[in-house]
Formats: C-alpha cells, structure tokens, sequence
C-alpha cells in the first residue's frame, strides 16, 4: 500500500476484511475509525516486533534479502510471479532434491514459454 491515508487503508480494510469482522491492530491511530469493522489495538509491551513474532520478522527479512539478491529488486507487475516462487522456494528448503525433482516434473509437463507468456500470466 502506497499511500498511508486513511481513506487508502479504510479501502484496503474493506476490501481485505470481511464486513463485521474484528481488526486487531498494533495500537497505530491510522486504524481506527475504520467504517464497516470493529477495530481493537492491542499493543504488547516493550519488546520488539521481531522478539515476539520471530517467525513472521524472519520469513519477511527473507523475501527481501531473497529479492535484492536474486532479482535486485522487484517490478510492480511481476509482483505475484515473485512471491509465488519464494513461497515454492521457502516450502521445499530443507528438501533440495525435491525441489528439483518437482521443478523438472512441473517442466516436463509443460509446453515451452515464452516471456510473452510469462508477463502476460499465461504460462
């Protein structure tokens, strides 16, 4: 999300969120407001966000490394294209042979594609 106005993110919310379904947030003022769903914050302590959600930080950090190494970056178009194959990579990394192995069936199994057919989501 680009723009932090609250009109932006009320429409995110509402478009995201079903209708009547509570928003917990982390105590951010922006939230609140919101017109279609009950928002509660919910602020815990003192401790970084990383300290307590070591999972979510880590898999995060890992995307942007990942994308700032692999791709030097990421283009607004291709955005699916990305996470869908860092969620491919991130689910079989303790499985290399398997990640090949399911890489080449997916292969064998398709005609060949041309970057056309990539960028235009045909492939």
């Amino acid at each position: 999300m680009e723009n932090y106005a609250s009109e932006a993110r009320h429409g995110f919310v509402s478009e995201a969120v079903a209708r009547g379904a509570r928003v917990v947030t982390d105590g951010w003022l922006g939230y609140s407001g919101l017109p279609d769903n009950p928002w509660e914050e919910r602020v815990v302590g003192d401790r970084k966000a990383h300290e307590i959600l070591t999972w979510v930080h880590r898999v995060f950090s890992n995307l942007k490394r990942w994308a700032l190494g692999v791709h030097h970056g990421l283009r607004r178009k291709h955005v699916q294209r990305y996470l869908d194959e860092f969620v491919f990579r991130w689910n079989r990394r303790r499985h290399r042979r398997t990640s090949l192995d399911s890489l080449l069936g997916i292969g064998l199994g398709l005609p060949p594609a041309t970057y056309h057919d990539i960028v235009e989501g045909r492939a």
